[in-house]
């Protein structure tokens, strides 16, 4: 590696010997992208420059004012990352309970995602098993969690971490989506996805496919009368909008019928409605009189995982509705 002068001598006197030795100096800058921990003197518009302090390849601007990175260098791992691209899409990286520990490990596949800033794209080589209820260390087998202790019935999200300087990659849980605290040198991250933990604190069971999370065991977040609009917390994850799979279950012990709205928040407030000649109805669930009716509904929450609910009856406090959660479909890898 060097960062020798491009421009040989063309002045003075100069011997063969020492005519061979600058062309070969300028050849091996030119070899190496005038590799080097800080930038080469006296650039020219153009200029390639392996960036060995970043990790990164950089092109001198046309202007010739500043250097533009145009992509990064896993040293470990001996793979390029273009800077401007096209978001790859997440592959692999399914996450499981531990077969041996279950209830406090998760297991991650091999895979890979971009970065939050889409500008690293970070793959894991090997399937690695971190304990969610012990604090973060590097490597498998050692704990993942950011800050703090482990909470009960609480979400938290799965990271991809890398450190670019080494190009270690590991595996980090928190409670935030979007902002969770990095281990030291860790400066890249990717949410891949979010495991849920009970009542005791351990991790609910769970089965993945892709950005579907399905509970082996549902829970029951809501059973009562929603006669007025009101917003109901699932158990899915937090800090962002996620789309909450659920069975929904509603009862009439009321001589009329009935009709119940499940819906997202973000639809504002909504009526729900029986069908009337010539118009549509706006229900969820529909039921005549002392009877029962059941379904299957995928909902976008908002950020809080929340869902709306209202229901309509000739008399009030006469319908009886239950939600029972079964999973949850995830946004992973960049927002």
């Amino acid at each position: 590696m060097s960062q020798n002068s491009l421009v040989l001598p063309t002045s003075g006197t100069l011997s063969g010997l020492a005519a061979v030795e600058a062309i070969n100096a300028a050849n091996d800058t030119l070899n190496t992208l005038a590799s080097g921990a800080s930038a080469p003197s006296s650039p020219e518009a153009g200029q390639l420059w392996h960036d060995t302090t970043n990790n990164l390849l950089k092109i001198r601007s046309l202007d010739n004012t500043t250097w533009i990175s145009v992509g990064s260098i896993d040293e470990t791992n001996y793979l390029f990352s273009a800077t401007s691209r096209p978001t790859p899409p997440v592959y692999g990286l399914t996450i499981s309970n531990d077969t041996s520990s279950p209830n406090s490990v998760i297991d991650i596949a091999p895979g890979g995602a971009s970065d939050t800033t889409v500008f690293q794209y970070i793959r894991l080589g090997s399937s690695i098993k971190k304990a969610v209820n012990t604090a973060w260390a590097v490597g498998s087998g050692n704990g993942s969690l950011d800050t703090g202790s482990i909470a009960a019935n609480s979400a938290y999200h799965v990271h991809l971490i890398v450190n670019p300087t080494t190009g270690i990659v590991d595996a980090l849980t928190s409670l935030s989506y979007s902002n969770p605290t990095l281990p030291s040198g860790y400066t890249k991250f990717s949410p891949i996805g979010a495991i849920m933990t009970d009542g005791s604190s351990n991790v609910r069971q769970f089965v993945q496919y892709e950005n579907e999370f399905l509970y082996v065991t549902g829970i029951v977040d809501f059973d009562g009368n929603p006669a007025a609009v009101s917003l109901k917390t699932l158990t899915v994850p937090t800090g962002l909008k996620v789309n909450a799979l659920f069975r929904g279950m509603m009862y009439n012990a009321s001589s009329s019928a009935a009709v119940q709205l499940f819906y997202c928040p973000d639809e504002g407030t909504q009526t729900p409605q029986n069908q009337t000649s010539g118009g549509t109805q706006n229900a969820s669930l529909s039921t005549n009189n002392n009877a029962s009716t059941a379904g299957e509904f995928n909902v976008r929450t908002n950020t809080s995982g929340q869902i709306s609910v209202v229901g309509a009856a000739t008399t009030p406090g006469s319908v009886r509705i239950s939600i029972w959660t079964r999973g949850f479909i995830y946004r992973r890898g960049p927002p």
